[in-house]
């Protein structure tokens, strides 16, 4: 009877035995799977930060290529044309009201009184270099002309042999917006006879000269 409940009890003991060590068993097997299926669904996975970098760089090269096309459809710009005051500047002679310098000099400048009153303008005439047969114009549109062109008669009021760098011309008269009613004309150093009409801005008063040309 000793005996046969020694072999029964070494009997259970070793069955439990035998399950603890199955049980350690699988849990070491469980362990060493996580780590392999973890690992497998990071490779997997696509990498959000790469997709988005790839999204910005295909967005960027979009809008570049936007904007190349545009600028290669953009027309050129057309050159300006240059205004009268470059041209008279090339010819040696500027046109700005009086400075201060000329009213409280006398000496220091020549002038021409076509208005003395309370609305007469005071301009002052300067050249870089000197200027020839110098003359101030009362000009009246010619009606008679049958030409498409404006052409004035002209009256000479006021004339000067020479027009030096160091003695200003100041004219005090009243100036039209529209059709000049005063010229200046002169001969260039290069020889050539130039004859300006002068008028005053409707924008910002500025003294303007343009180019006229007289009945022959």
């Amino acid at each position: 009877m000793n005996l046969k409940r020694k072999v029964i009890f070494v009997t259970v003991i070793s069955i439990v035995l035998l399950q603890i060590s199955c049980g350690k068993k699988d849990s070491e097997d469980s362990q060493d799977l996580k780590p392999i299926e973890m690992s497998q669904s990071v490779v997997d996975q696509p990498n959000q930060n790469d997709t988005t970098n790839q999204e910005s760089e295909d967005s960027d090269n979009h809008v570049s290529t936007q904007q190349s096309s545009e600028e290669r459809e953009q027309p050129a710009e057309e050159s300006a044309v240059p205004d009268t005051e470059e041209d008279t500047e090339s010819f040696g002679i500027t046109v700005d009201y009086a400075s201060a310098l000329m009213y409280y000099n006398p000496d220091s400048y020549l002038e021409c009184i076509l208005d003395n009153s309370a609305y007469a303008t005071q301009i002052g005439f300067e050249v870089n270099e000197p200027i020839s047969d110098v003359s101030i114009l009362c000009l009246s549109l010619n009606d008679d002309s049958a030409s498409d062109e404006l052409l004035f008669d002209a009256e000479a009021v006021y004339t000067i042999p020479e027009l030096t760098p160091d003695m200003p011309l100041v004219v005090s008269a009243s100036f039209g917006d529209t059709i000049p009613t005063i010229g200046i004309s002169f001969q260039a150093s290069s020889g050539d006879r130039r004859i300006y009409g002068i008028t005053m801005s409707g924008e910002d008063q500025s003294i303007l000269l343009s180019e006229i040309q007289l009945v022959q």
